[in-house]
């Protein structure tokens, strides 16, 4: 991988589709499952490749954008539209009880665009025990 990423210099959006794969493969465990806020784009071809090769259990994206959830379901992936503002709360329970420490919450693009909202979702994950919360950069 670039030094760019590893050192976190470069920017999610200006990453290729190449460098997104490796960097989403390197932060999620094989066998997860994902809850992905602000899906599309990228991390949606990168996730459709990993499921359809038996690396994650399952996939579930969320987006206040159309656009984003048509590029998710383009992957073969299960996408909602949500309301923006939307409290995850009950996704994030939902995920711990049934997945435990299979459960990851990935926010890409979402980090990088708007990181106070990414570092408050990823609090809600952590406060009803999911360990593991993925995102680049880093919150």
């Amino acid at each position: 991988m670039g030094g760019g990423i590893a050192t976190g210099e470069m920017n999610y959006s200006d990453m290729s589709q190449e460098e997104v794969d490796e960097l989403i493969r390197e932060k999620v465990p094989e066998k997860s499952s994902i809850l992905e806020i602000r899906c599309g784009g990228m991390s949606a071809v990168t996730f459709g490749k990993m499921l359809k090769k038996g690396y994650l259990l399952s996939y579930f994206g969320m987006n206040t954008e159309k656009k984003g959830v048509d590029e998710t379901r383009a992957q073969r992936l299960t996408a909602h539209l949500v309301k923006p503002n939307q409290d995850y709360s009950y996704y994030f329970e939902k995920l711990e009880r049934v997945w435990g420490d299979k459960a990851v919450v990935a926010m890409f693009e979402l980090s990088e665009k708007e990181p106070e909202v990414a570092r408050r979702y990823a609090k809600q994950a952590r406060d009803v025990g999911i360990k593991r919360v993925v995102s680049y950069p880093e919150i």
